[in-house]
């Protein structure tokens, strides 16, 4: 998995044929919000966010796990909110009780910080390897932190900035870099 191509990137960023009408645009600041004024996360908090980043997704939510794992996933998401999740063993934890879904683990991830944290999934694996997302590939957190250190480096294009202020005022949402980098490359990677 590397680096997309700056020029194409950045011209398929532009092209983007996203509206604030789509219904997966039109509710994704809702989710964000549900965050934004929590200074802790609570463990219904939790429970709470593993269903609505559900309501995302094309398979039905198995929430598993003891109210100590909720409180100790609550205490992992209120770390999320001042930096990355970065341990695979604490990502591996999270996958456990969201369906072992690396996917919804790295929505809720994102819901809670979109600042440090990028959607993944099957068209973003695709968008960046031109391969089938197989499921063990896209549940792979080695692939996923590679992921984010690609969005990290994107992020740090001097002509990031201005193209993600263009594509926040094409839907009427101010975006985070990541939140901009995820929607180009799940868009396009519907296509390849």
């Amino acid at each position: 998995m590397n680096t997309p191509d700056k020029n194409i990137f950045l011209a398929e960023m532009q092209a983007l044929a996203v509206t604030q009408h789509d219904p997966y645009i039109r509710v994704y600041p809702a989710f964000v919000n549900f965050f934004a004024g929590r200074a802790a996360v609570t463990k219904d908090d939790f429970v709470i966010a593993a269903n609505f980043t559900y309501g995302w997704m094309p398979t039905i939510l198995e929430l598993t796990g003891t109210d100590a794992d909720w409180m100790r996933a609550a205490s992992l998401l209120t770390s999320a909110k001042l930096a990355r999740v970065t341990s695979q063993s604490d990502l591996v934890f999270l996958m456990g009780l969201v369906n072992n879904s690396l996917v919804g683990v790295s929505k809720i991830l994102h819901f809670v910080n979109p600042q440090a944290h990028a959607i993944w999934d099957s068209r973003v694996y695709r968008y960046l390897t031109n391969e089938e997302p197989y499921g063990y590939r896209v549940s792979d957190v080695a692939n996923f932190l590679r992921y984010l250190a690609i969005c990290d480096e994107i992020a740090q294009w001097p002509e990031l900035p201005g193209e993600v202020v263009s594509l926040s005022q094409k839907i009427g949402q101010n975006l985070t870099p990541f939140r901009a980098i995820e929607l180009t490359m799940f868009v396009n990677g519907g296509s390849r």
